[in-house]
Parts: C-alpha cells; sequence; structure tokens
C-alpha cells in the first residue's frame, strides 16, 4: 500500500518530471486549492495508471518513480474538463490504458515519450466527445493577485497552466514543490515562463494571453527537461524559444497545443545533442 501511494505521489510528481512524491503531494494540494473535483481527478488518473501499468506486467521499477502515473494524471484533468457522464468517463479509461501502453512501447524503442500518450490520446477525446454531442466547460477564468504586474504574475501562471489550473496561489504550490524536489528544475522552469513572457512582450502578443500562462507551460516544461539534461545553458534556452514558436504556429493554426510543442522541442534539442556526439 505504502509503495502505491509513493508511486501515485511520484507520478503527480513527474508532470514536472520529478521522481519525488512530497512535490507531487504538493501539486495536489494545488489543484484543491482550485478544484478539489480535479485534484480527486488527477490523484485517481495517476493510481490507475500504476494499477493498470501493474496489470499490464509493465517494469516495477518504473511503477514505482511515478512513470505510468503522469499521463494518466493530464489524461483525467482534461476529462475532467467535460461535464461527467458514462461516455467522457469510458474514454478516459480507455485513454488510461492506451497511454500504458503506449509509453510502454516507446520506452522500449528508446525513445522519450515525456507526454506524448498524453496529447495523442486527449486529441482524440477532444475531437471525438463532441461528435457525441459532449463539450468541455467554459473554462474558469485565472484568479490573479490584481493590477498590471505581468511579470510576476504571468510567470507562475506558466507553471499552473501545465495542469490546466489558473489560481495563482496554485502556481505558487507547484513552484515550490518542483523547488522541493529540485532548484535547478524551478530555476529552468521559471527561466522558461519568463522566456515565454519577453518574447511575448517583444512580439507585441496580447497581454491577457501572456499573463494567463498560456504560452508559459510549454517553456516551462521544455526548460525543466533540457536544463536537468545540459551542462551549458544555450540548447535550453533554443529549446524553449522553439517550443514558444511552434506554441505560436499551432495557435495561429486554431490546433489544440497540449503540451505537444514541449514534447518536439524537446525532441529537437535531444536530436541536435545526439548530432553533435555523432560528430
Amino acid at each position: 500500500m505504502k509503495t502505491l501511494t509513493l508511486a501515485t505521489f511520484r507520478g503527480l510528481g513527474q508532470v514536472m518530471l520529478q521522481n519525488h512524491a512530497g512535490t507531487g503531494l504538493l501539486f495536489a494540494i494545488g489543484i484543491a486549492l482550485n478544484s478539489p473535483g480535479m485534484a480527486l481527478a488527477a490523484v485517481l488518473g495517476s493510481l490507475l495508471g500504476a494499477l493498470i501499468a501493474r496489470w499490464l506486467r509493465a517494469s516495477e521499477s518504473d511503477i514505482r518513480e511515478g512513470l505510468y502515473g503522469f499521463n494518466g494524471v493530464l489524461i483525467a484533468l482534461a476529462v475532467s474538463l467535460f461535464d461527467l457522464s458514462c461516455i467522457p468517463l469510458l474514454a478516459g479509461g480507455l485513454g488510461l490504458i492506451l497511454s500504458v501502453l503506449l509509453f510502454r512501447e516507446l520506452k522500449r524503442r528508446g525513445i522519450p515519450a515525456f507526454t506524448s500518450p498524453f496529447v495523442v490520446i486527449t486529441w482524440g477525446i477532444f475531437a471525438l466527445l463532441p461528435v457525441a454531442g459532449i463539450h468541455p466547460r467554459p473554462e474558469a477564468r485565472p484568479i490573479f493577485l490584481g493590477g498590471e504586474l505581468l511579470l510576476i504574475e504571468g510567470i507562475p501562471q506558466g507553471f499552473g497552466q501545465v495542469m490546466f489550473q489558473g489560481d495563482i496561489w496554485t502556481e505558487f504550490l507547484f513552484i515550490a514543490g518542483v523547488f522541493w524536489s529540485s532548484r535547478v528544475a524551478a530555476i529552468w522552469g521559471l527561466i522558461g515562463s519568463s522566456e515565454a513572457i519577453l518574447t511575448g512582450l517583444l512580439f507585441g502578443w496580447p497581454r491577457e494571453t501572456l499573463l494567463m500562462g498560456i504560452y508559459g507551460f510549454n517553456a516551462v516544461l521544455t526548460g525543466i527537461a533540457l536544463g536537468n539534461s545540459f551542462r551549458d545553458w544555450v540548447i535550453p534556452v533554443a529549446g524553449i524559444g522553439l517550443a514558444i514558436l511552434i506554441m505560436k504556429l499551432m495557435l495561429l493554426g486554431q490546433l489544440p497545443t497540449l503540451t505537444a510543442p514541449f514534447i518536439l522541442a524537446t525532441w529537437a534539442m535531444i536530436g541536435v545533442r545526439n548530432w553533435r556526439a555523432a560528430h
């Protein structure tokens, strides 16, 4: 029971690439401040991901580290955006099973999966549920401290949008959770969100969108992923910039971004590293 509990909260922490149960606990508390229902969905998503992985005989060490929980967290949070009925719940359950299978297959092939199972599966859910007449609830407006403190408030919002959250106090707990696990990761997450806001200000992107963290959350994840993996700062900063560019292009194309810009930018930078190592 203790092992499963730790795996569940590590799965929450792994949403921001942190193998730390305390981080996941702070994430859960942060989500609960904004929406108790979404917090319950996040915890269940991670728990069910671990249980499904055991049922499918995935690596026990990977399960303990929460690697089969974090895509489940994000899928459960995405499904919780809909009014819960039989069809969304069924879609979420099938999505959880598919996420475990896809993650295991990508890992077997040596491909860093990150949140790609969540992205692919949630794109399918978002495309199919409206066909059945089921649409997401209108998103609540983010809660800010007030004023025009764009750089101060927009930076933590980038952390919150990773898990569909828009409450400033939730974001502070998210940052604290990452910091608890890794100061380096927290700093690079803050750099990523800051770079997104500065880029948006430079090119005159809508200030409200910047304040909501829409351009920041993929930059946060990219900064955390690359900042922990590269000794120099050039590739992480370039990767963050690429994630912001991909985010902008997808928004212009009216495509559901989710965490696809983070995945593509990080894969690209890992490819650059491998190419440099080979030459």
